[in-house]
């Protein structure tokens, strides 16, 4: 099933599951003459096997974004399987993922992807549980200091000396794209 409908409303169904056609054989589990969904490479996916699919992507994000023989599935097909929940959660999972310049709130954890943010000077956001944050070296605002004096601030024993701490006896970094304290466990 493949959709020309790309800005549908996320709460309407493109079409219903009685609705699909009934594929040959699904490419995953061989059942037959079973309602499902054609890829774009042209595989067959019942309707039971893409939800599984799409479902384990919700428990572990190394399957996002989900694609078969390298090309991305049509996030329409989740409009038909999955619930507005699990919809959002994959849209939002996907985001993550996909976003180059990404951070973390350092106060509730959230995803704030940087991408969508204009890029004109902006260093300075609120995250929605009220902590402000510097986009530049993705800490919580320091509008007293420099990104540079902040970092060796919380070095020399500001808010987060314990976890610098810690990341020194555990042997943890700080990725240098996000910023988020890191564990290397292979590689």
């Amino acid at each position: 099933y493949e959709s020309d409908d790309k800005e549908s409303n996320d709460d309407e169904s493109v079409i219903s599951i009685d609705d699909l056609p009934l594929i040959k054989v699904c490419s995953v589990c061989d059942e037959k003459a079973v309602k499902g969904f054609r890829l774009s490479c042209l595989h067959d996916y019942c309707v039971k096997d893409m939800k599984t699919f799409a479902r384990r992507a919700l428990q572990d994000s190394s399957f996002l974004p989900l694609k078969c023989c390298g090309q991305e599935i049509d996030p329409n097909i989740f409009k038909v399987i999955l619930d507005k929940k699990e919809r959002k959660l994959l849209k939002s999972r996907t985001e993550e993922i996909l976003a180059k310049n990404k951070m973390y709130c350092p106060n509730c954890s959230s995803f704030i992807n940087l991408d969508i943010l204009p890029t004109d000077c902006l260093t300075e956001i609120s995250c929605d549980c009220g902590q402000n944050i510097c986009t530049t070296c993705k800490t919580s605002l320091h509008p007293l200091l420099t990104c540079e004096e902040n970092k060796i601030s919380l070095e020399e024993g500001g808010v987060d000396k314990l976890l610098f701490d810690l990341s020194k006896t555990e042997g943890w970094k700080q990725c240098p794209r996000c910023s988020v304290m890191i564990e290397l466990t292979h590689g």
